[in-house]
């Protein structure tokens, strides 16, 4: 019995260690985790502004049907949520739900919702609407990111470190 207690504690300083080591890695693996996300969201909204420009020339140049456009669009980004396989099956709610839940949702979920409803003049300013708003958009985030992602790198690490003192 004397013996366990023993071996208790020596083997109870380790666990504070090893607590406090995998609280640091968690907090930091959760803010490398927020920037990913926000690299892979600025990649998606990349890709809509090629889509917008790709939506116009082929409007504008070669009159192609709505669902032919959206089926020969190619984006790893856009393919990688699902957005391009559901906005080419018609499924606009579905493409809007695949970009997440920033306002590039709402843009591109109105835009699909309006596109191919009207005349090759109409579509053209709808798509010049559509690349200007999403346009903006990507530059905000772009410019945004280089701040966003040191303080949620410095946040998170700094909490994991807070949160190892606390365990030791």
């Amino acid at each position: 019995m004397k013996c366990t207690i023993m071996v208790a504690a020596a083997i109870l300083p380790l666990l504070k260690y090893a607590a406090a080591v995998i609280l640091f890695t968690a907090f930091t693996a959760a803010g490398v985790s927020l920037n990913a996300a926000r690299r892979r969201r600025i990649r998606r909204v990349g890709a809509l502004c090629e889509l917008a420009g790709y939506t116009r020339s082929q409007i504008d140049c070669f009159r192609t049907p709505v669902k032919s456009i959206l089926s020969s669009f190619s984006s790893d980004a856009l393919s990688e949520c699902g957005f391009l396989e559901k906005a080419a099956s018609g499924d606009i709610d579905g493409a809007a739900a695949a970009l997440g839940s920033g306002e590039e949702r709402v843009l591109t979920r109105d835009f699909l919702a309006r596109l191919g409803r009207g005349y090759a003049s109409e579509e053209l300013r709808l798509c010049d609407g559509y690349a200007e708003a999403i346009g903006a958009l990507y530059s905000k985030l772009k410019n945004d990111y280089p701040a966003a992602a040191r303080v949620s790198g410095a946040i998170s690490t700094l909490a994991g470190i807070c949160a190892a003192i606390a365990c030791l």
